[in-house]
């Protein structure tokens, strides 16, 4: 789950909405990983081998701190934590098989399982941040453009957006150093936050904590050639 358009991330709103449910046996997963490292988990999704890629288990935590909970150093997946956490799935799904026959030819053909757990690779992503960008992206342009209009500042390039990173772009460094000097960041980001609450869905953003950047076209130019791509890189 990378971004808020991924199919892991609409199924999860949908079973926040009450819309959909955890499979009982993922459901029973995702409790123990709660229980085990006092964490909320959301949903617990899994995918089927294919041809280039062995199943997989997508543990979906609600902040990113809690998904820092299964990172260790720079990596982005503690494997022991994982490990645990492919054991115990492999022990749930064992014990979902049907009864064992008596003989060892007939096993083989009783009780397929609906989850392959060999060489099972688990991953760990955060939720509330992807819901912050699907509310930043929910605001049109046409409400961004009118926003910098009621603003109506000479100074004021443009208002840049990138997932839920929001900057307002003046003309001169000078002129983005005297706006935070007369308090206008909080102001803007007041203005901005505003258009934003009400695709707030799920309620992880407040007025408090939201904040918004100050830059300038002299910087965006000298530093970044005028490219976005190389700005927001």
């Amino acid at each position: 789950m990378i971004t808020c358009y991924d199919p892991e991330y609409k199924l999860t709103k949908k079973i926040l909405r009450g819309e959909a449910a955890i499979d009982s046996l993922l459901a029973a997963l995702a409790e123990w990983i709660a229980s085990k490292w006092s964490v909320r988990v959301l949903n617990v999704v899994y995918t089927g081998r294919t041809k280039l890629h062995a199943p997989c288990l997508e543990v979906v935590l609600e902040h990113e701190q809690e998904r820092e909970v299964f990172r260790k150093g720079t990596a982005n997946v503690n494997q022991r934590k994982a490990s645990v956490i492919a054991e115990r799935f492999e022990k749930l799904v064992d014990s979902h098989r049907d009864p064992p026959s008596t003989t060892s030819r007939f096993r083989k053909l009783v009780g397929s399982p609906k989850y392959d757990t060999e060489g099972l690779v688990v991953v760990f992503s955060a939720f509330a941040p992807l819901a912050r960008e699907e509310a930043d992206a929910a605001i049109s342009d046409d409400e961004v453009s009118a926003l910098q209009e009621q603003l109506n500042s000479p100074d004021l390039w443009c208002i840049s957006r990138l997932f839920s990173y929001v900057t307002f772009m003046f003309y001169t460094e000078a002129q983005a150093e005297r706006s935070v000097s007369a308090g206008l960041r909080e102001t803007y980001a007041q203005r901005y936050f505003e258009l934003l609450k009400p695709h707030d869905e799920f309620g992880y953003l407040s007025a408090e904590n939201f904040a918004v950047r100050f830059d300038s076209r002299e910087n965006f130019d000298k530093n970044y050639e005028g490219s976005w791509f190389t700005y927001y890189r």
